[in-house]
Order: structure tokens, then sequence, then C-alpha cells
């Protein structure tokens, strides 16, 4: 988990070698913000890390931008019920199953190899 001051992309490369699967990126309550994502996921994406972000909203938009960005997944905060997680599913599952894609612009072009 990055936050506290631990959130930059040095840090993924420093974890990077001690084979974790993943690597969480505060976002809701750490310093992380849009303008942090793009470079961490980046970092984990070297490492061959999945990048999940946990947003600071639980807004659609919130969740292209992030996706957009190179999250590769996310955690949404405030989810009690059922019924409005699988009301948010649709719109973020991966382009053949829903309206949208998701993938970003580095996954588009073969990725950084």
């Amino acid at each position: 988990m990055l936050m506290g001051g631990h959130d930059t992309p040095d840090m993924v490369d420093f974890l990077g070698q001690f084979g974790f699967d993943s690597i969480l990126i505060e976002g809701e309550h750490g310093p992380v913000d849009f303008g942090h994502i793009s470079d961490l996921s980046r970092a984990c994406e070297l490492w061959d890390l999945t990048s999940v972000v946990r947003v600071d909203l639980n807004l659609p938009g919130v969740f292209y931008r992030t996706f957009d960005l190179g999250a590769q997944g996310i955690m949404v905060p405030h989810v009690a019920l059922k019924t409005p997680a699988l009301w948010w599913t649709p719109p973020i599952r991966p382009h053949r199953a829903s309206r949208r894609g998701w993938q970003s612009s580095r996954l588009r072009r073969g990725g950084l190899r």
C-alpha cells in the first residue's frame, strides 16, 4: 500500500523486486490524486504489478478517469449494499461486456515492452 509520503514511482520500483502481485494506491485518504496515477501505474507495469487505486468518490466519471490514467483496478469507497455495487458494474466492465472500453493509451500501443 502506498500512502503517507511513500507515494512515488521510486517506492513502487523498490517494492517491485520483492515479488508482490499488486500495489494498492491510496487515493481516498492519502496524498495520491489524478496527477500521480499515471506515473505510479507505469512503475507498476515495469514490475508486472497490478495497480489498484482506491478512489475518493463513488462516481463513474472518477472510475473512468482512473482507468484512463493507467490503473488496472479500482477500490470503490462507501459501498455497503449489493444493489449500488451492481449498478456501477456495467459501465466499467471491459469493452465487449459494456458500452465503454477501459484500456489506457499505453495498453493500446502494446504496453511498455
